[in-house]
């Protein structure tokens, strides 16, 4: 009785943190101060009052950008986009709304970007719930707003007064500027042009509202009626708008150049839906398919091709253009084994920006006269007039109905073969809206390139000598013939399917030793296997050849041989270090039905690589397998990777903070050993003694939790006391031992660690268990006899949760079937979107409740590894963290 009054406080506790946070969120939310930051990897964005919409940073596929995106849907959808000319920032970015009121991102090695400042002194931020963020003074006056620069996109009671644009995304995942804008003029006309250019030939749309004044604006409200207003009354209104309950509307210049007016409903199942576009012409657009490329209208759908002779210059960019994939000879040379022809094109019809007119012209004879002229690179034939072009040629498309016959110049000599991108003999990565990167470059002139056999890919100069080889920057794989000279590093990948640097390194020492390390230390304590063969000089290096043989050789002998080596025919070998940091020797049979097989590593110790379990996790060896686990009271920082350590599911008190209604515990892990980074040393104590020192001493959690770094095992039995707020118990680790393992170090040299010998742990529940707490409350794994951790008391959280949004009891025999058990009817309203059935007549902020039912949904989960933290459902319950769409809890009731 008095474990389930511990239990019911601990609860009440959590529940009345949390509605707290919640009634502060929208003073919170609405007011940012100043001094307030955010990261991409923690805190990432400010929420509007009702969730609907935030600002900060969201994810693109080559780093960050800073924006305004609706976050109270599924989809997250960015409706402004800062700083767009540059808008890709690194993972380490911060942005701080400085205390003199500047917003501000700053990044390492770059200067500090102002990404919106006032005239008028700032003393807070906000993120409204119509989409705008907005910079106050001290009168809560607006001095800088996100409503005034738009990018892309208009939203409800924003409007685009004279002399401002709409301009494109450059793609669907790059949200800097592209190629299309829409401008309101300050003659009252709403007009689309392509970026670079304007005038009334350019435009491919317009509204028909020139000369109604310099003070027409586009607007747009909640019920989608987008219309032209000019401070007194409406012009024109270009939809009628259509009330839709839950309903946000948006409009957008899209990427192809046509802007459209989209709606969708606020319900999880909801979709983007275009209400209205001025035009159903896709090909409309000027520049939509690039220089050199003209636009095809198949259905709704627009094909970009390129003329005859020429390459798209970056496939899959349509507005990228083509470029001739020939040589064109200039007018002073002349080849004569280089011959052209003429290739016709019907009903393509360009801009004309010709050099040469010719009149009462048959076809034949206006392609000869181009053929015949060089500076012509294309002509263009109608009704007996020939205009002479020259290239890039611009604003193509095909008009079923225009007589026009595009003739173009193409070289018949030799078969057409890609443009090289750049004739200085370096290996160069181009990238759609990015710059160039090097792969390989030579200090030599290079003539070729070469792919060898043995797997090394190298550039040559005229002299077929090797200016630049793969095999001389090696990532995480040695092949044969391959070396690994002394100074240079094999590194770990980050993971199976991420090839980007991972955490481990093999190094070839210059003292002769080869030696395992984790990437962030070195250092004799740190290593966790040595080759024990330092001191045999500065030009030993490790090899490997066809026949599996890994060695170490100084230049004239070999000192070591690891391996012995074992000729298989039809057979390649690959030396790699892993991803869990272990480097091993693998063997594959070339015959389609073989596999990559271990041949030899130098442990079989699955835990000796230092941090394998990140910070505040330690390593588990079972049979050939490595578990991680978490320090009683923490939780995975990213479930799925081990590395990545674990974090506290509670926050820990200061030492200057003592809540009385705060109290901490003591769970002993037994022959657990970690990297003794101490700042104090009791002796002559006893282990309750040294227990209680850690409880009284109010840093000692904080240190022992920030320090537990390294996990290692030794047959010396050891514990490490670590505070925990929560309530386990029945919980205990037993050990089993296996061979110890011989040659990681030399002898277990001193300097080299004492990483080479272990014990394996395995964790195991009592049987003695007995389910405590109220029928209803208490979690499924209970029930089903299954490990029981402290997401069980965040299940009765989340029931708790639902009981008081809905006003009744978990399970109620009196209601109908569909609605006795609470958490079967809340997903089902909330699935059907349904919510108000929850409510009843009750008058509630639709947008919180979704929130709320939400965050209790996810609390109920079934698996226990899906529900979030308390320490998460605190910051989902503040609006600190975007709350995903949950998934059904699969009831477990029938299984009681």
């Amino acid at each position: 009785m008095e474990r389930l009054f511990s239990m019911a406080a601990f609860l009440t506790f959590l529940i009345l943190s949390a509605l707290m946070a919640v009634s502060a969120q929208q003073q919170r939310y609405s007011n940012i101060s100043l001094g307030s930051s955010l990261k991409p990897s923690t805190n990432s964005s400010w929420l509007s009052p009702s969730g609907l919409y935030a600002f900060g940073f969201y994810k693109l596929t080559n780093g960050y950008a800073v924006g305004v995106f609706i976050a109270g849907i599924p989809e997250k959808t960015v409706v402004w986009t800062a700083n767009r000319d540059d808008p890709v920032f690194p993972r380490n970015a911060n942005l701080l709304l400085t205390n003199d009121g500047r917003l501000t991102l700053q990044q390492e090695d770059r200067d500090d970007i102002n990404i919106a400042s006032s005239v008028r002194p700032v003393v807070s931020a906000s993120m409204l719930d119509n989409g705008n963020f907005v910079l106050y003074d001290s009168s809560r006056r607006i001095t800088w707003q996100s409503f005034d620069s738009p990018t892309d996109t208009l939203l409800p009671d924003q409007r685009l007064p004279p002399g401002m644009d709409l301009v494109s995304s450059a793609s669907k995942t790059n949200p800097a500027r592209g190629i299309f804008r829409l401008a309101m003029q300050g003659d009252g006309h709403l007009v689309q042009y392509p970026v670079e250019i304007s005038g009334p030939n350019y435009a491919y749309y317009a509204s028909g509202t020139m000369g109604t004044g310099n003070n027409v604006s586009l607007n747009l409200d909640n019920n989608g009626h987008l219309y032209l207003f000019n401070g007194s009354s409406i012009i024109k209104n270009l939809t009628t708008g259509q009330y839709r309950k839950r309903t946000i509307y948006l409009v957008r210049i899209d990427v192809d150049g046509i802007f459209r007016l989209y709606y969708r409903s606020l319900d999880p199942q909801g979709n983007w839906t275009k209400e209205w576009s001025p035009s159903e012409d896709i090909c409309g657009p000027l520049g939509l398919c690039g220089l050199n490329g003209y636009c095809i209208q198949l259905d709704t759908v627009a094909e970009c091709e390129c003329l005859p002779g020429f390459d798209r210059v970056s496939p899959g960019n349509w507005t990228s253009g083509c470029e001739r994939n020939f040589v064109m000879e200039g007018c002073k040379a002349k080849d004569q084994n280089v011959s052209y022809e003429i290739i016709s094109l019907d009903n393509i019809v360009w801009e004309d920006v010709n050099y040469g007119v010719l009149v009462r012209m048959a076809k034949e004879d206006c392609a000869k006269a181009c053929l015949e002229d060089c500076n012509c690179d294309a002509a263009f034939f109608q009704d007996g007039t020939c205009t002479k072009q020259r290239l890039p040629l611009r604003y193509g498309r095909r008009v079923l109905n225009n007589p026009t016959v595009s003739l173009i110049k193409v070289n018949t000599t030799a078969p057409s073969t890609p443009r090289v991108p750049n004739d200085d003999g370096r290996l160069i990565l181009q990238q759609e809206d990015r710059g160039n990167i090097i792969i390989a470059s030579s200090v030599r002139p290079v003539v070729s390139a070469s792919m060898l056999d043995n797997g090394n890919f190298v550039l040559y100069d005229s002299s077929r000598r090797i200016t630049w080889q793969s095999f001389d920057s090696p990532t995480d794989t040695l092949l044969p013939g391959q070396r690994l000279p002394n100074g240079v590093a094999l590194v770990s990948s980050a993971s199976k399917t991420n090839p980007a640097r991972g955490i481990f390194r093999l190094v070839m020492q210059n003292d002769g030793n080869l030696v395992q390390y984790p990437v962030g230390n070195a250092g004799p304590s740190y290593a966790y296997y040595a080759s024990a063969t330092d001191g045999t000089g500065n030009n030993v290096s490790l090899n490997l050849d066809n026949n599996g043989l890994l060695y170490l050789f100084n230049g004239s002998s070999i000192i070591r041989n690891l391996t012995t080596g074992q000729y298989r025919r039809r057979t390649i070998y690959l030396v790699r270090i892993d991803v869990d940091g272990i480097f091993r020797l693998y063997y594959r049979s070339l015959d389609p039905q073989g596999n990559w097989t271990k041949e030899w590593s130098p442990t079989e110790d699955k835990c000796a690589p230092l941090g394998l379990c990140g910070l505040n996790g330690y390593c588990i060896h079972l049979d050939t397998v490595a578990e991680c686990e978490c320090l009683p009271g923490f939780d995975r920082v990213s479930p799925g990777n081990w590395t990545s350590g674990c974090e506290r599911n509670f926050v820990m008190e200061g030492c200057k903070a003592k809540d009385q209604n705060v109290s901490y515990e003591i769970i002993s892990l037994d022959n657990v050993v970690w990297e003794d980074d101490n700042y104090g040393v009791l002796v002559s104590m006893t282990k309750e003694d040294c227990e209680n020192a850690c409880l009284e001493d109010c840093n000692s959690a904080l240190i022992l939790a920030i320090f537990g770094i390294y996990v290692h095992r030794n047959h010396v039995g050891r514990y490490k006391t670590i505070p925990h707020v929560g309530l386990i118990e029945d919980v205990g680790l037993r050990a089993f031992t296996y061979p110890e393992l011989v040659e990681a170090t030399n002898e277990f040299k001193e300097e080299l660690g004492r990483g080479a010998s272990g014990t394996v742990y395995k964790g195991t529940l009592s049987d003695s268990r007995r389910i405590r707490g109220t029928r209803g409350y208490v979690a499924p794994e209970w029930h089903r006899k299954l490990p029981v951790t402290v997401k069980a008391d965040v299940y009765s959280f989340g029931i708790v949760l639902l009981e008081i949004i809905c006003g009744r009891k978990s399970v109620d025999s009196s209601l109908s079937p569909d609605e006795a058990i609470l958490e079967e009817w809340v997903y089902n309203c909330f699935a059907a979107g349904e919510l108000n059935e929850l409510v009843g007549d009750e008058e509630v902020d639709e947008r919180k409740l979704d929130r709320m039912i939400k965050i209790g949904i996810w609390c109920i989960q079934d698996e226990p590894s899906l529900r979030p933290s308390m320490k998460k459902v605190l910051l989902m319950l503040e609006g600190t963290v975007e709350i995903p769409v949950p998934p059904s809890p699969t009831s477990f009731l029938s299984t009681i």
